[in-house]
């Protein structure tokens, strides 16, 4: 968790939070694109980063652990 919250606090922009609060409330990749005008590929690859970059498993470890990280 350490390591996690380190990425997390370093790395989240704006937009990342954005993006991660609207997977928390159960958005898919298509929906999140059209309200971030991105495409779903752009989102896509932005979860695969933060996948990696956090060692988060899946969408649902990743909002659980940075809505912890983003509410404090």
């Amino acid at each position: 968790m350490e390591r996690f919250c380190k990425v997390i606090s370093a790395s989240l922009d704006e937009r990342d939070k954005k993006l991660i609060s609207l997977i928390s409330e159960g958005y898919s990749n298509r929906k999140i694109g059209q309200h971030l005008h991105l495409a779903p590929s752009t989102i896509a690859n932005r979860i695969s980063r933060l996948l990696k970059d956090t060692g988060a498993s899946n969408r649902a470890q990743l909002a659980a652990q940075s809505q912890q990280i983003i509410k404090a």
